[in-house]
């Protein structure tokens, strides 16, 4: 196989112009500019703003896109994703100060949501549940005794899978940590297993 030309003697040169990998952003060969990628390509609107600075723009400011014609220079990544993250809120919802559930991928106010320890993401509490429930039943549906297969936890409305006490994981811990099930005063008996109401 012979030798394949770079730059302006490769047989794929179209005048210096590309694209991205994802095709979103154009781009520009210029293989002595300092943020030049290995193809010697650096993003066009980089150059465009640099022209209109008048100097270069060091790392780690960054260029945002907003259009084809209008273009803001960022202070660092994180502004330039919070620029993203409200541009997707104000195209999902209207509102750029909404936050989006990572669960149910539906736009919210920041006080109905919570806000995970470890990421800057957000989600509703009963999402979070439903999928905390969803994830124990699908770890644990192959793991119950033969006898004990298909059984579900005997409260009411709950489609859990039998853990102990014929209560599923979530409604025995609940029942040991805090003594009660429900707010009405219902108790668990551990040695039957049933529900009583309290008299009033």
């Amino acid at each position: 196989m012979g030798f394949v030309g770079h730059g302006k003697d490769s047989p794929q040169w179209r005048g210096g112009k590309s694209t991205t990998s994802n095709g979103r952003y154009e781009t520009t060969f210029l293989p002595e500019h300092y943020r030049a990628d290995v193809r010697g390509y650096v993003l066009t609107h980089i150059l465009i703003a640099e022209k209109a600075l008048g100097k270069p723009i060091q790392v780690p400011i960054e260029v945002h896109h907003h259009d084809e014609s209008q273009l803001v220079i960022c202070q660092d990544k994180l502004y330039h994703h919070l620029l993203h993250r409200r541009m997707n809120a104000l195209k999902s919802c209207g509102n750029v100060h909404w936050h989006k559930c990572y669960i149910c991928k539906k736009y919210d106010a920041i006080e109905n949501l919570k806000k995970r320890k470890t990421e800057n993401t957000f989600y509703h509490m009963p999402c979070k549940d439903k999928a905390n429930r969803e994830s124990y039943a699908k770890k644990h549906d192959g793991n119950v005794r033969s006898w004990e297969r298909g059984r579900k936890c005997t409260v009411a409305g709950c489609e859990n899978p039998h853990a102990s006490r014929g209560f599923c994981m979530i409604h025995y811990c609940r029942f040991r940590r805090n003594g009660t099930l429900f707010n009405n005063g219902d108790v668990l008996d551990l040695e039957s297993g049933e529900i009583f109401v309290e008299s009033k």
